[in-house]
């Protein structure tokens, strides 16, 4: 199933505005659920800046 990537945004500023000690509080599976969602699409963005700083160099040589 996709996952909306507006959704995911909303997710990370929800996360930067929580204090550390009410996400202390949270349920410890939400977290880990989160927290893998959002390092597959680490993964997405890291494999599309290398074929874009691959692209770069290659227009710079």
């Amino acid at each position: 199933m996709p996952i909306d990537q507006t959704r995911i945004f909303a997710i990370i500023r929800e996360i930067e505005q929580t204090p550390h000690d009410e996400l202390k509080d949270m349920d410890r599976e939400l977290l880990l659920s989160i927290r893998q969602t959002l390092q597959e699409h680490k993964r997405e963005v890291d494999k599309v800046l290398l074929r874009l700083a691959f692209v770069d160099e290659q227009q710079l040589n």
